[in-house]
């Protein structure tokens, strides 16, 4: 403090140093500090440029007329940052698009002015389109929603700094064109239209410098055969991530895509295979392989006599016709695995709630020496009470006249927008040094931060201090019976009182220093399902006590929807709230 009170000292420290410190402040510090001094302006205003976003929002009846402005406000805070000198200090830009605004003339017939809103946006891509090769630091793209035709590929290739690429949702005019220099390269879904429809292979990114590949959904064969045609075939030497999604036709193709990497470190495979492949992987294919994410009926082919020491089983099984494994197939799916990795460290899986015990019990045996366990559990869904309008009698009228009532037709809606290129931009002004444009994410960080609680110095072992209050050591409850199937009854079984002849429900490896519980919730699927089953403090409270008894060694224990728990010493604190829990193990 005494530092930035006198600001003829703040040399006394490098500007490296102060940089440093800086680069973990919000943009809401950032634009605070740039007022301090010219020394600070300078510092902080790369930091504050460095990362932009455009983000299109959902369009409504109610709330058209604000997106229009806010896409309007956003084409103009593109062309001023263009014309800037503040375009050489960004380094990552993320342009997330839509086409939802292409039907919003169909969907809403009654607003008579709603096309705005798709001017508007097209007003808003072609700026940024054209405003690309402003940024010449730029180090990081990503995209959706944009047509990457041979005018956006040469750009693109003019960005000397360029390191990472996104694309997703995006139309491809042309397989050939300029080749671009990435360590990174994600294509998602991707598309051509009926006109430009090509043969052969998709050449966007150079072999020669990759080191992390995506290729998630769609058809990620012609950018594979851009590596494999036209023999020999340019080896990636430098790729170490890959994730690609399988189909039948191009299982063959992509084993000898894998011997052309003898360098790859982690594997992600999404499967939509009819059969298992016949034919056994190469020796010689991806022997230094340490990670793998992917079904778990493809694991053990891709992990066999590989040095494996993560290992996360994702998306289903792997085969159509096998979502949804019997209760008796994983324990015997997790013994295949085990005997082709038996050295993993961190493991991940996705089970259904009543198979937890079967599934932990199986995990403890194959891996007892466990460092890092992540656990995602869906609920089982109860089924929800309909309206039953069979038993209703003629008092019931004016119910069944409710259920049965359609829509009302929506008034006309005439109302005109106007977008002018004067219109006031948020920003952050110093008597003598330029304006700032801030992004549109940047208004919802003008409020006075919240000061933080005291908290006391002494916790007595078991109790919780969160949000101001003191709590004690919660009381154990009665155990349920059978298996749970929602988190309520989840935590109820793990906090149950327990004898020493009574083995835990989960049965979990002593050696583990992070455990991710995480709750796979029935609402993200069913919005009527009931919410009031989510991880609370209080639940978290229980749990935790309960998990470190079993576990002397653990360190983390993540609860998801940013629940953290790390233990320093004997407490335990959130990272995210600050709420801490005295150990009852380690007092």
């Amino acid at each position: 403090m005494e530092l930035i009170d006198d600001p003829s000292k703040l040399h006394l420290l490098p500007t490296e140093l102060w940089i440093k410190c800086w680069s973990y402040t919000s943009n809401w510090e950032l634009r605070r500090l740039v007022r301090v001094c010219r020394y600070f302006c300078d510092i902080c205003l790369p930091l504050l440029f460095q990362e932009q976003t455009v983000r299109t929002s959902y369009c409504d009846r109610e709330g058209w007329i604000s997106v229009a402005h806010s896409l309007h406000r956003g084409k103009l805070r593109l062309k001023k940052l263009q014309a800037a000198p503040h375009a050489a200090f960004v380094r990552y830009w993320r342009f997330q698009g839509t086409d939802d605004y292409e039907s919003l003339e169909d969907d809403f017939p009654s607003v008579v002015n709603i096309g705005t809103v798709e001017e508007t946006y097209l007003e808003l891509l072609q700026t940024f389109v054209t405003s690309l090769g402003s940024f010449q630091n730029l180090r990081s793209l990503q995209m959706s929603y944009v047509e990457l035709n041979r005018s956006v590929r040469r750009t693109l290739k003019a960005l000397e700094r360029l390191e990472t690429l996104e694309l997703s949702q995006c139309c491809v005019v042309g397989r050939t064109g300029p080749v671009l220099s990435l360590q990174e390269f994600k294509l998602g879904k991707w598309w051509e239209t009926s006109t430009q429809r090509e043969k052969g292979p998709l050449k966007i990114a150079s072999a020669r410098a990759l080191r992390k590949l995506s290729l998630d959904s769609g058809h990620p064969r012609p950018f594979l055969d851009a590596y494999l045609t036209n023999p020999p075939s340019t080896p990636l030497h430098n790729l170490v991530s890959l994730h690609v999604t399988l189909k039948d036709s191009m299982i063959d193709q992509f084993r000898r895509f894998l011997c052309r990497c003898p360098q790859l470190l982690e594997l992600e495979i999404e499967s939509f295979l009819s059969a298992p492949p016949k034919k056994s992987l190469r020796a010689t294919a991806i022997p230094r392989l340490h990670s793998f994410k992917g079904p778990r009926l493809l694991a053990a082919y891709f992990i066999s006599d590989r040095p494996v020491t993560a290992l996360e089983l994702a998306h289903g099984s792997g085969f159509k016709n096998e979502h949804k494994p019997a209760k008796k197939d994983i324990p015997r799916d997790l013994t295949l695995i085990s005997d082709a990795a038996p050295a993993v460290q961190s493991f991940a899986i996705r089970v259904l709630m009543p198979v937890a015990s079967e599934v932990c019990a199986a995990i403890t045996t194959h891996w007892p020496n466990l460092s890092e366990l992540r656990l995602v559990l869906r609920e089982v869904r109860i089924p929800r009470a309909t309206v039953d309008t069979d038993g209703l009698d003629s008092d019931d009228d004016e119910l069944l006249a409710e259920l049965e009532a359609e829509p009302n037709e929506p008034a006309i809606d005439e109302r005109a927008v106007e977008l002018s290129d004067c219109d006031t931009l948020s920003t952050t002004s110093s008597p003598s040094w330029p304006n700032i444009v801030l992004r549109d994410d940047d208004s919802d960080l003008d409020g006075e931060l919240e000061e933080s609680v005291p908290v006391p110095k002494v916790l007595l072992p078991g109790s919780m201090y969160a949000y101001g209050q003191l709590f004690p050591f919660p009381q154990p409850r009665q155990a349920i019976e059978g298996s749970p199937r929602t988190t309520a009854e989840l935590v109820d079984k793990l906090c149950a009182p327990s004898s020493s002849s009574d083995a835990p429900f989960l049965t979990l490896p002593t050696s583990l220093h992070s455990l991710h519980l995480i709750i796979h919730h029935l609402w993200h699927h069913f919005p009527h399902a009931n919410r009031s089953s989510a991880f609370t403090i209080h639940n978290q409270h229980r749990v935790l006590l309960a998990l470190e008894g079993q576990m002397a060694d653990l360190r983390e224990l993540d609860f998801g929807a940013r629940s953290v728990w790390r233990r320093y010493g004997d407490v335990w604190t959130d990272v995210s709230s600050g709420a801490k829990i005295a150990s009852m193990c380690h007092a």
